[in-house]
């Protein structure tokens, strides 16, 4: 824009030097001032218009440039406080839908194994309703070169038609992987890698990642036989045996290094995922490594 405004007076001057030199040859020749006067005015009343440098600044002020990424991810965490805790939800939405982040659930861990931590949360929907039961996963990562990045935005738990459940866990190659499951009118469970290529590159999922539409990136798939999916084993898509299934889901919980976040685990409420299938049922129930948002803070102030 600033550039356009120096051609422009350019343009300008040029116009007014040959039209004054018109104006002098015509008040040579006896026929007055008029036309240079309304030059001038024209003149006057372009260049009011016209945008000066430090108006055209302000009106495309610079991106916020962070110097580390704890000051970044805690210039996020403030500015979206009220979704990342209980505060906007009542306690019928927590008790019937446990949907319950408590005081927050968020975690700080190196996912790309570069030494700059990833900063994870789970939020509520910003537009919560008596209604709304839903629970979201959000990802950033940092780096110098590129600041700070949002790679990743996806409903991670809907309470609604039966009951579900989930978790987000970090292998020990230090990947992450989610698993959900669903059941109401018939059951269905998935193991989906979080950032990876193998989805990445094909076409891009729906919102959300874990759940039966997105099953063909799911390396791990199950479902109930008799619905209208007529393959009840599947990886990446493709159809495998009872056999394979077992020992690929076998693999992927051996595999676990630490859950960052996961559903209800309580003795009023039930075990839900540890009670699910079988590759639940005999793990002694994880403990979330996640911090509550007051522990965040506290830590990246600290860095």
């Amino acid at each position: 824009m600033i550039i356009k405004a120096q051609k422009s007076r350019l343009i300008i001057c040029c116009l007014l030097y040959a039209l004054l030199l018109i104006a002098t040859t015509s008040c040579s020749l006896g026929e007055g001032l008029p036309l240079e006067k309304e030059i001038i005015h024209l003149v006057e009343a372009e260049e009011r218009d016209m945008p000066i440098e430090e108006e055209v600044l302000k009106e495309t002020p610079e991106p916020k440039i962070y110097d580390s990424f704890s000051e970044a991810y805690l210039g996020i965490l403030t500015s979206n406080s009220s979704t990342l805790t209980d505060e906007l939800l009542s306690d019928a939405q927590i008790y019937a839908s446990e949907i319950d982040i408590g005081d927050g659930k968020i975690a700080l861990v190196d996912v790309f194994g570069d030494e700059t931590p990833e900063l994870l949360y789970i939020y509520t929907d910003p537009e919560v309703t008596e209604f709304t039961n839903r629970l979201f996963l959000k990802i950033f990562t940092f780096s110098e070169a590129d600041g700070v990045i949002s790679i990743f935005d996806s409903r991670v738990y809907s309470a609604s038609g039966g009951g579900s459940t989930y978790c987000v866990f970090q292998v020990q190659s230090g990947g992450l992987m989610g698993y959900y499951c669903g059941s109401g009118a018939y059951s269905w469970y998935g193991f989906w890698p979080i950032i990876n290529d193998k989805w990445e590159e094909n076409a891009e999922y729906e919102e959300p990642l874990f759940y039966i539409d997105n099953r063909n990136f799911a390396k791990l798939f199950y479902i109930d036989s008799w619905t209208e999916i007529a393959v009840p084993y599947m990886q990446y898509g493709k159809e495998i045996t009872e056999k394979e299934f077992n020992k690929i889901g076998k693999e992927i919980m051996e595999d676990i290094d630490k859950v960052l976040f996961q559903g209800p685990v309580s003795a009023e409420r039930g075990l839900h995922m540890y009670k699910q299938n079988d590759f639940w049922k005999d793990i002694t129930p994880f403990e979330e490594i996640c911090m509550t948002y007051d522990e965040a803070v506290v830590w990246l102030k600290a860095q």
